[in-house]
């Protein structure tokens, strides 16, 4: 893959990081935050950046965590 379509992984990942925190309804936000977190990760597989990678595992799993656990709740 070309350098330039992963930086583009790598600023659509950012893109949709930065709406999510602009969004009120919980859902919506851990949605499109969990969509940058999966851009990201594939970002960090291709660049070959493990600590990019990691972190947005651990985020993307704790997106899981909160969708569930709110929704178990309910």
């Amino acid at each position: 893959m070309s350098n330039k379509k992963i930086e583009f992984i790598g600023y659509a990942a950012t893109f949709f990081l930065i709406i999510s925190f602009m969004l009120d309804d919980f859902f919506m936000f851990r949605l499109i935050n969990s969509i940058g977190a999966i851009l990201f990760i594939i970002y960090g597989l291709l660049k070959k950046a493990p600590p990019v990678t990691i972190t947005n595992v651990l985020i993307l799993l704790l997106n899981i965590y909160y969708i569930l656990r709110h929704y178990i709740e309910s």
